[in-house]
C-alpha cells in the first residue's frame, strides 16, 4: 500500500507551504500536561495495525467515526449508509445501532462522541439531514439538534466536562477579503444552538483535491480546559481555550508539519501527548507534550485513509483503535486493505 502515500501530494506538501508552525511560547503554552497530572502516556506497539472489524466496502460500509463506552463497546460510523454500528465489547460482529436519512452521494455520518449516560452524537454532512444527531442509548433513536441543520461542513464532535457539545465546520464561506473561513459551532445543555467560532485559522485551502472542500477544522477534543482540533488541508493541529464564562480564547498553532498533512482526528493521552489520524497520507502520527512528532504506524502496517482514532476503555484500556474510511477509490485509486475498525495495542514490556 505504499502507492497510498502519493495518492494525496497535494495533502502531503500543504504543511510546507507556511514552514514552521506558530512561536516556541504558543507550543510551549499548549503542550502542557495538566498541572498536577500523575497518570501514564500512552505507549503503542508501533507499526503494529490489526485489522480486528473489517467491514464491506462494496457494500458502502465505510467508516469515518469511532466512539468507545466505558465497557470497552466499540461505535462506528457507516457513512455513506447514513448507520451507526455497535460492536459489543469482546465481539467482532457489527450491529446496527441507529441510523439517520442521507442522500446518495453525500458523506453522511462522520465524526462521533459519547456522553457519561452513553447517549451518542454524530455530525452529519447530508443535505437531508444536516447537523448534528442524538442517538438515545436505550434506543438508538436519533434526534436533529435544533439549529445545526444551519451548519456549513458538520466534521466532527465533541462533549466538554460541562455537557456542551462541540461541533468542527470545516467550510463555512468566506470572509469580506475571500479568506476561506471554518467554525466550532455549541449546542448548551439547555438546547441552545450557536455559531460558537468562525475563523480564518478553522477555514481551508481548497488545495486537498478532496470531491469535497475546502476541508478546514475537522477532528476536535476537549481536554484540560480546551479544545483540541485538527485543520486537514493546512497540516495543523490547533488549540482553543474555553475561558471561564464559555467564550473561545484565541485559536494557537499547537503543530504543524509535513507529517500532519491531510490530518483527520485525534485522540489524547492522560499527559496530553496527541496522536492524529492523518487520511490525507495513510498514517498515524505522535504529537508529544515536548512538541516532538514521531510516526506510529502507516499504510505498510495496514492503514487504509484513517479518519478517527479513539483510547480504548475497560478491557482494552492502553490500546488505540481506529477506523480505516477506505475512500482510495474516491481518489481515483484502489483499496487494499478495506474499512473496518483497527487496533494497535499497548506496547509489551519484557523482563
Amino acid at each position: 500500500m505504499a502507492n497510498l502515500k502519493r495518492i494525496l501530494v497535494p495533502l502531503g506538501a500543504l504543511a510546507l507551504l507556511a514552514g514552521a508552525c506558530g512561536s516556541d511560547d504558543d507550543k510551549e503554552d499548549a503542550q502542557q500536561p495538566p498541572e498536577g497530572a500523575t497518570a501514564e502516556a500512552a505507549e503503542l506497539a508501533a507499526g503494529t495495525v490489526d485489522l480486528i472489524v473489517p467491514f464491506d466496502a462494496a457494500a458502502g460500509q465505510q467508516s469515518e467515526g469511532i466512539a468507545i463506552d466505558s465497557d470497552g463497546n466499540i461505535f462506528a460510523s457507516w457513512s455513506f449508509q447514513g448507520k451507526v454500528v455497535r460492536i459489543p465489547a469482546g465481539t467482532t460482529t457489527p450491529e446496527e445501532f441507529g441510523s439517520v436519512p442521507v442522500a446518495e452521494g453525500d458523506f453522511g455520518v462522520v465524526g462521533l462522541d459519547l456522553d457519561p449516560d452513553g447517549n451518542l452524537y454524530a455530525a452529519v454532512f447530508s443535505s437531508v439531514s444536516n447537523g448534528a444527531w442524538r442517538f438515545d442509548a436505550a434506543t438508538g433513536e436519533a434526534t436533529q439538534l435544533e439549529g445545526t441543520e444551519a451548519i456549513g461542513f458538520p466534521n466532527d464532535v465533541a462533549l466538554d466536562d460541562a455537557g456542551n457539545l462541540y461541533i468542527t465546520s470545516s467550510s463555512e464561506g468566506t470572509d469580506d477579503a475571500g479568506a476561506q473561513l471554518g467554525a466550532i459551532w455549541r449546542v448548551a445543555p439547555d438546547g441552545a444552538t450557536e455559531q460558537w467560532m468562525i475563523d480564518e485559522m478553522l477555514g481551508g485551502t481548497g488545495e486537498s483535491g478532496l470531491p469535497v472542500g475546502p476541508v478546514g477544522a475537522n477532528g476536535i477534543e476537549f481536554f484540560d480546559g480546551s479544545l483540541y482540533l485538527t485543520n486537514l488541508e493546512k497540516g495543523q493541529v490547533l488549540r482553543v481555550e474555553i475561558a471561564e464564562d464559555g467564550a473561545p480564547g484565541a485559536a494557537s498553532v499547537v503543530a504543524e508539519a509535513a507529517e500532519l498533512g491531510g490530518a483527520d482526528g485525534l485522540a489524547l493521552d492522560p499527559l496530553g501527548n496527541m496522536f492524529v489520524a492523518v487520511i490525507g497520507q495513510s498514517s498515524i502520527v505522535r504529537v508529544g507534550t515536548d512538541g516532538v512528532i514521531t510516526t506510529v504506524a502507516t499504510d505498510e502496517d495496514g492503514l487504509d485513509f484513517p479518519s478517527a482514532v479513539e483510547f480504548g476503555r475497560g478491557d482494552s484500556s492502553g490500546s488505540l483503535f481506529g477506523v480505516n474510511f477506505a475512500i482510495a477509490e474516491l481518489l481515483g485509486a484502489v483499496t487494499v486493505e478495506g474499512p473496518g475498525v483497527f487496533q494497535i495495542p499497548a506496547a509489551t514490556t519484557s523482563e
